[in-house]
């Protein structure tokens, strides 16, 4: 089309989600729901490889309608970095989570490495399943467990 452009990225959908959750606000809705609602209600899209969507597609209505639940989420996106001994087989790393919305009874967590890193072998999980009990709205629980390495 003549004269348009195609674009995407987070770069074209934060005037989306800022509007979504001036929207929100407007409604009456406290601040410190905002972001839990907006991923509680998102429309759910398929978990795809190397792709870091939380949640979907942006969905006000269902923003609106969430109910307060659970909704863990990493304290940081994307790639951990982890310093360790390379003379030792084993790897500790410690990733921080975020319950950001309802009180939680008890969580399931299962850890997986990327497809790539399932592959090539050169790494394990030594422990791929966690279970948190307790865990409040807003808490920071810290999981930790230990890669090994094949060489």
């Amino acid at each position: 089309i003549v004269g348009y452009d195609f674009k995407d990225g987070t770069s074209m959908a934060t005037p989306f989600v800022s509007g979504a959750a001036a929207i929100l606000l407007s409604e009456g809705v406290p601040p410190h729901e905002v972001k839990a609602r907006l991923l509680a209600g998102a429309r759910r899209r398929p978990l795809v490889e190397n792709q870091t969507t939380l949640s979907g597609n942006l969905d006000i209505e269902g923003a609106l309608k969430a109910k307060p639940v659970p909704y863990i989420v990493p304290i940081e996106k994307g790639v951990h970095s982890t310093l360790w001994d390379q003379n030792s087989e084993k790897i500790p790393v410690q990733i921080d989570l975020k319950n950001i919305w309802g009180d939680a009874q008890g969580v399931q967590i299962r850890a997986r490495l990327s497809k790539r890193d399932e592959i090539s072998g050169d790494l394990k999980l030594d422990e791929s399943d966690f279970s948190i009990s307790n865990w409040k709205a807003q808490e920071t629980r810290s999981l930790q467990f230990t890669l090994s390495t094949n060489g």
